[in-house]
């Protein structure tokens, strides 16, 4: 019996250390500059909501509200004790990104105040992002660790359904 609690105990840990790592992604910030997104050396999980093309769709609109809400805001009378960073990871091809560069005020009065500290633009290729999470959205959202371990992935429009399931895995952390 002991050696069946032994086994289970290896087995579980094993598992735990072979989880998926997020990529560290060399980006540019809402103010241009320059740095390597890194979530393993966050204090703190993080929601990120990886967009692969500039402009934003149904499903991203209909994200953005509720995540602000309560990862930000702390709106609901429970969100206080979800204490994760909220990140927003653009990846773009070279046009969108001088067209981001050059228009870098426009795309501060585009996004609310909250995000700017949490808002990043790539033009590397989200392949290293999307094969970890196995997606082929042009969105989708990715919890993340404090130590940068993924928890868990939602694509599509917003339902209190994935929502729950955010909540779900920054509660198992």
């Amino acid at each position: 019996m002991r050696y069946h609690f032994l086994i289970l105990l290896l087995l579980s840990f094993g598992l735990h250390s072979f989880a998926q790592q997020f990529p560290v992604v060399p980006c540019k910030d809402v103010n241009g500059k320059t740095k390597e997104l890194n979530l393993s050396a966050s204090a703190k999980p993080s929601v990120v909501f990886v967009q692969k093309k500039a402009k934003s769709g149904e499903m991203a609109e209909s994200w953005i509200d509720p995540l602000v809400q309560k990862f930000i805001r702390k709106s609901g009378m429970l969100d206080a004790m979800f204490d994760a960073d909220l990140v927003f990871l653009a990846y773009l091809n070279q046009i969108e990104a001088g067209m981001v560069e050059k228009s870098t005020k426009k795309v501060k009065e585009e996004i609310p105040a909250e995000l700017h500290s949490g808002s990043y633009f790539s033009t590397e290729s989200p392949d290293a992002v999307e094969s970890i999470v196995l997606s082929g959205a042009d969105s989708f959202i990715v919890v993340v660790s404090a130590e940068g371990r993924i928890l868990g992935s939602v694509q599509g429009k917003y339902t209190e359904e994935k929502m729950e399931m955010i909540e779900d895995w920054l509660n198992s952390n």
